[in-house]
């Protein structure tokens, strides 16, 4: 019996610590399987304790080690032999570094279609690096000649790429989704995760999910934290990601400013994030920008309310009733505390609508179907 030759992609991604793109990766590559597909990963930096999640797959990894920029070029060229030698049939790139670098390695190769996908959306540039900035417009620049295809993580997204000068003809929206099974209201989680980090059942938790970044705000966070603490005082502020520890002396700095070290646990990023969701009573997220804003979309899934600024892609999902103008701690905090005072049948019936329309928009059965799709549809256009 004859069985077709699996479709093998070739995905190139900047790192491998846990963030948005890194877990939808891990999910097309644990759905997305032999027969129909293989997958090989190349991350442009090291190993990660995320990857054995990948090794369980049976996914193939390479790490090129690139930490600084004299160890650019060897990278480059390390890519270009591994592209080389795995003769994709599709290459996607995730961010936007991976984006231009693969872009460059790719140059002269045998030709297959390339899919850059993009899960950042910040058209004012408000807290990105200098290089970022530079970055997205050599891209745009770019965008018009190599990429067979731009996919973004919304709608958003793309509206803001295209105003920056991305090709508008080879945009492509897949909205992020998640396991809605996985993501639910569980009794049995939020007792487990207050256990573990000591704090009872009748304490209010305000919670934040954000690798440590100016972007993601948590100075906005901690100053709506400290004005929270004039009216309620039986409170816990839980923050999760990335540097997101005692050793991060800029953000204990912080904290210790504002007299709320007896007030916030901080925990680095989780692989079992829909734990600590169910942990929280409320979500906050202050970021200045977001492309899509997925800890918002899991929060909901599991019942928990939503409180964020008031960007264009946050209230899409969210609703305008529980936003705030972006850095405005004030009015983030007179929001949070209208939940905080709420019982917990009134936040539940807040939250279960949020999971209603997770369900409706952002199930992740329809996102990889859509990307199923694409990438047939790329084998079989060929090179755009």
């Amino acid at each position: 019996m004859y069985l077709p030759k699996p479709i093998k992609i070739c995905h190139v991604i900047s790192s491998l610590k846990i963030g948005g793109a890194q877990l939808l990766l891990k999910n097309l590559c644990a759905s997305l399987k032999t027969p129909e597909f293989k997958h090989v990963v190349v991350c442009l930096t090291g190993d990660t304790n995320l990857a054995h999640k990948f090794r369980s797959y049976g996914v193939e990894l390479y790490f090129v080690d690139i930490i600084g920029f004299f160890s650019l070029i060897q990278g480059v060229i390390k890519l270009r032999d591994i592209l080389e030698l795995e003769q994709p049939d599709v290459i996607h790139t995730w961010l936007y570094h991976a984006d231009f670098l693969t872009t460059l390695a790719r140059y002269r190769l045998r030709a297959c279609p390339l899919l850059w996908s993009v899960h950042h959306a910040n058209e004012k540039s408000e807290g990105d690096k200098l290089l970022t900035k530079w970055l997205v417009k050599l891209l745009s620049l770019l965008s018009n000649k190599f990429p067979s295809r731009i996919v973004y993580c919304s709608e958003y997204a793309r509206a803001v790429h295209t105003r920056l000068g991305y090709c508008s003809g080879k945009s492509f929206v897949i909205n992020n989704g998640i396991d809605t099974t996985r993501f639910c209201s569980s009794l049995s989680l939020r007792a487990h995760f207050r256990h573990q980090q000591g704090i009872g059942l009748s304490t209010a938790v305000v919670g934040m999910v954000a690798r440590y970044s100016p972007i993601k705000g948590h100075k906005v966070f901690l100053d709506m934290a400290r004005v929270l603490l004039t009216t309620e005082t039986d409170i816990r502020f839980v923050m999760i990601g990335t540097n997101i520890s005692a050793s991060n002396r800029e953000l204990i700095g912080i904290i210790d400013s504002l007299g709320l070290r007896d007030y916030c646990t901080l925990l680095e990023e989780q692989s079992d994030i829909e734990r600590a969701m169910n942990g929280f009573d409320i979500l906050v997220c202050p970021s200045y920008s977001e492309s899509f804003g997925l800890v918002v979309v899991e929060a909901l899934a599991c019942e928990v309310p939503v409180v964020c600024s008031d960007l264009e892609v946050l209230r899409d999902i969210v609703g305008q009733r529980f936003t705030a103008p972006v850095g405005n701690s004030h009015l983030l905090a007179r929001k949070t505390y209208e939940l905080v005072r709420a019982t917990r049948a009134e936040r539940k019936t807040i939250g279960s609508q949020g999971r209603k329309q997770v369900i409706k928009n952002y199930d992740e059965n329809v996102m990889l179907e859509k990307y199923r799709r694409l990438y047939h549809e790329l084998l079989h256009a060929g090179v755009g």
